[in-house]
This record gives structure tokens, sequence and C-alpha cells, in this order.
């Protein structure tokens, strides 16, 4: 079973898991124009996969945003913080950690939420990304 198949039964099962409404393909492709033009890069493939199925989805604790917040949220953190330039914040967990892409090692991680170079996992995908979550945050 896929990630987000076992997400939607989680949605289904009231397991914790509480979907938005999905973006319409009208939506995903201004949200990927924004992206490149705000941000200079497109949102990932896996992300956008999810939009497809919930604009953003919260995993008990955790949250991946929706395309507007991450759009927002990052165009935001980049003016005021050089920090955060070679990082695409997804989502978070509390004022705990953030789920980021790190454009230079092309990976996704959780992240301190007060500092993106003190990485706490690593994942080769959204898709892994996202089975982190659940396993973390889903009994």
């Amino acid at each position: 079973m896929t990630i987000l198949a076992k997400l939607t039964q989680l949605e289904k099962d009231d397991a914790g898991v509480y979907f938005s409404t999905p973006c319409t393909e009208a939506e995903i492709a201004l949200s990927l124009e924004q992206s490149q033009v705000l941000l200079g890069h497109n949102l990932p493939e896996g992300y956008v996969e999810l939009l497809r199925i919930s604009n953003g989805v919260q995993i008990d604790n955790a949250v991946i945003e929706s395309a507007s917040a991450v759009i927002e949220l990052n165009t935001e953190l980049r003016a005021t913080n050089p920090e955060y330039a070679g990082y695409l914040i997804l989502g978070y967990q509390g004022n705990m950690e953030h789920y980021v892409f790190n454009q230079a090692k092309k990976a996704f991680q959780t992240v301190n939420f007060f500092s993106v170079g003190d990485v706490f996992e690593t994942y080769a995908s959204f898709n892994e990304l996202l089975s982190g979550i659940v396993n973390a945050q889903v009994c």
C-alpha cells in the first residue's frame, strides 16, 4: 500500500489524519508557477501528488501545509532570513520540527524548527518523509 493510500485509509478510519479539499489542476498549475517565480524552483513531485488528494494534511500533531501556505511561508522566510534560501519548508510539528526539501542535497529532511542546519532525519523522497511522519505520529 502506498503512503498516500495509507493516509487515505487512516483519514477514513478517523485515525488522526485530517484531509482538506484537494487542489484542482488549475490551482496546482498556479502554485507551480508561483513557486517557480517567487522561490526559483518547482514544488516537489510527491508534494504535488498529495495536493491532488488533499491541499495539505494534518497527521496528529504534524502538518504538511497547503500549497498557498508553503509559497507564502517560504517567500516570507527567505526575505528575512537567508539561512532558508536553500530549503523549501513544507510543514512542521509544533515548534519542534520543520519538514523541508533541501535543494542542495535533493533530499527531504526533518530539521530543528529554529535552525534548518540541525538535521534530525533525511529521506530520499516526499513519500518517505510522509511515512516517517506517520510512523512517528500515528500509533
